[in-house]
């Protein structure tokens, strides 16, 4: 029904297929995400919004090979990025100096880009892909149709890919600021290319501060969301940023892997006291975010403000549910029901987002 309503764009060699997929990649993060991308007033904006957004889901470190490789599965991006904004000449001559390295499997079956891991097996559809070249990948070429429909600038791609760099590389943050800093970069970027495609700029402050807030709190929600399974991973990366976690009484992040596996019940509380702290802060940028609802939309005509709200309400609507669920296990990272979801959930969530306007 849904993807019903997402009709490739008249002149694309985008299938129908390929966007159910592109919705697929979403919803497996979180299916709440979907609706707002539905909502856009056009195809073309609703087709920017699921590329983008897989885009963004495809870049973390959501999976088992993204957590395990993430410096291979961030230098696949970056080529893939680089195939995007190639000139028509300069694929000619690449094309006539033979497949690189990368390309070597450029005739192999592309894979969907919503695959999940393959149980039992040592390869993996996730795993595949990233051995193809990014001129054979679904994504990678919704997004080239994307990025030359709206002529949207390679920044905001540099931006995301460079914050994810930032993430892989430190081992556990040292201050919150660097923890909001590195976080909410590639959310901001996204968020942005969205508005972008979608015919709203940040000329505007009240656009521009919404922006910033909305995608600060998402990404300390989705840092929280993750750490469970960060922690677990040859990453080890804990995302309690040192200087909270001092506040609390706790040496250093690293310690919670230790004390998580012991049971130390003392340091279990220590750590939900930090999870409490950074909870806190991402409510205040949420709530400061949804505050310029009113100001957004007095700016502009009807439907740009309308546009506005849509993109944005997708992020503030699935962080402050995920605030909710936390606060209700007691800011206990390691509950099993934190990052359940059921269809109440999506029912509220629905319903928030079609009042949001």
């Amino acid at each position: 029904m849904a993807s019903a309503m997402l009709s490739p764009p008249f002149g694309s060699d985008i299938s129908r297929s390929d966007l159910s997929s592109l919705m697929a990649t979403v919803g497996s993060y979180d299916p709440s995400m979907v609706l707002p991308g539905i909502l856009l007033p056009n195809n073309s904006g609703r087709l920017a919004y699921f590329a983008l957004r897989s885009f963004h889901v495809e870049s973390s470190f959501r999976s088992d090979y993204n957590i395990h490789c993430p410096e291979e599965v961030l230098r696949w991006w970056e080529s893939a990025v680089d195939s995007i904004y190639e000139s028509e000449k300069e694929i000619i001559a690449r094309e006539a100096h033979g497949p690189t390295p990368l390309m070597a499997a450029e005739n192999a079956p592309s894979v969907p880009f919503g695959a999940a891991r393959m149980e039992g097996s040592s390869d993996t559809p996730i795993r595949r892909r990233y051995r193809c070249s990014p001129d054979v990948d679904p994504l990678v070429l919704t997004l080239r149709h994307v990025v030359s429909e709206h002529g949207l600038s390679r920044k905001y791609f540099d931006d995301a890919l460079s914050a994810r760099h930032a993430d892989a590389r430190i081992k556990h943050y040292a201050t919150f600021d660097e923890m909001v800093e590195i976080t909410s970069s590639s959310c901001k970027a996204v968020l942005s290319a969205i508005l972008m495609c979608n015919g709203v700029g940040e000329e505007n402050d009240a656009v521009r501060e919404a922006v910033s807030e909305i995608s600060k709190a998402h990404g300390l929600a989705m840092s929280l969301r993750t750490s469970v399974v960060l922690a677990g991973s040859k990453l080890q990366k804990i995302v309690l940023p040192r200087d909270l976690c001092q506040k609390r009484g706790v040496r250093s992040p690293r310690y919670l892997l230790s004390a998580l596996a012991d049971g130390d019940e003392t340091c279990r509380q220590a750590m939900a006291g930090v999870v409490s702290d950074i909870a806190a802060e991402a409510r205040k940028s949420l709530a400061r975010g949804r505050a310029l609802r009113e100001d957004i939309l007095s700016f502009g005509d009807d439907e740009e403000s309308k546009r506005t709200i849509r993109c944005l309400m997708g992020p503030a609507v699935v962080t402050g549910r995920f605030l909710d669920r936390l606060e209700v296990v007691g800011c206990d990272l390691t509950n099993k029901n934190l990052r359940k979801s059921d269809y109440k959930t999506h029912a509220r969530c629905t319903a928030e987002m079609l009042g949001a306007w």
